[in-house]
């Protein structure tokens, strides 16, 4: 397959950009391995990323190189299909559900 300059260009920009969000496969989401989002918090972004791991069978603590490929996709590109994700707030547990 030829690429042409502008196509060489992108996978270039694309394999860059990869590795300023995940600078080391081998770290877990939990441990910071997803840079732009830091450790683990007790929040939104990980509530939606634990109900990502429930279906596709990875927790945050699975090191990002061990994470489907499909999986990552969703959480870098998103997708079109809904999550049901377990919000957990102290005497309280309510099921949300967010689209990717």
């Amino acid at each position: 397959m030829v690429l042409v300059p502008n196509a060489m260009v992108w996978v270039a920009f694309r394999k860059w950009i990869f590795k300023k969000i995940i600078p080391d496969s081998n770290k877990n989401i939990k441990k910071g391995g997803l840079a732009p989002i830091g450790e683990y918090k007790n929040n939104w972004i990980f509530n939606q990323l634990e109900a990502i791991g429930i279906q596709y069978n990875f927790t945050l603590d699975t090191p990002l190189k061990d994470i489907p490929d499909e999986a990552i996709d969703i959480i870098l590109y998103g997708a079109n299909r809904s999550f049901d994700v377990k919000k957990r707030i102290p005497r309280r547990d309510d099921n949300l559900y967010a689209e990717f």
